[in-house]
């Protein structure tokens, strides 16, 4: 399933968390995501902190986070979560 997608915050310390829940009727059990091409080229590096890639059980979703460098106003980048969801029912 896949979910929201958002820009990584060109700024120091800027965070991003991408969600992707899974419907009614099934239940989360895995998840990742995919980060795209860099959209402002004018910086030489990326330094942009992976954060997380977790299920989030109280909301049935997985959740992603990046976060840019403490003293940097790095590239920004597209950020999509994905859930891996499992149909349960009667």
């Amino acid at each position: 399933m896949k979910g929201e997608t958002k820009n990584l915050p060109n700024s120091a310390k800027g965070l991003v968390t991408v969600t992707a829940t899974c419907p009614s009727g099934t239940v989360v059990v895995g998840g990742g995501f995919e980060h795209g091409t860099r959209i402002d080229r004018t910086s030489a590096d990326i330094k942009a902190w992976f954060w997380e890639s977790k299920s989030n059980t109280v909301n049935n979703s997985w959740q992603v986070s990046y976060q840019q460098d403490d003293n940097n106003a790095g590239a920004t980048f597209p950020i999509t979560a994905y859930a891996q969801c499992l149909s349960y029912g009667s």
